[in-house]
């Protein structure tokens, strides 16, 4: 199976990035952990999405919390 090929025109690098020019009160945050790519973002709010930390579906897990695997657990609990 050929994998498609993507390119990548915003890098993010290992610093974060505001949404305010796509109209978003928030910014995107370089999380690494679960993956070396891994992202969150974080509203002005204070409501933030990290998916890799919304695992709570059987048989991952019952709650949230850590992820249940990751490339580099210290750095996930750090991020």
């Amino acid at each position: 199976m050929k994998v498609p090929v993507t390119t990548v025109d915003l890098p993010l690098g290992d610093g974060e990035m505001s949404l305010a020019d796509y109209g978003i009160p928030g910014r995107i945050l370089y999380t690494p952990g679960h993956t070396l790519e891994s992202v969150s973002i974080l509203l002005e709010s204070g409501d933030a999405f990290v998916g890799d930390l919304a695992m709570n579906q059987f048989p991952l897990r019952l709650n949230p919390g850590l992820p249940s695997l990751a490339e580099d657990m210290k750095r996930v609990m750090k991020s």
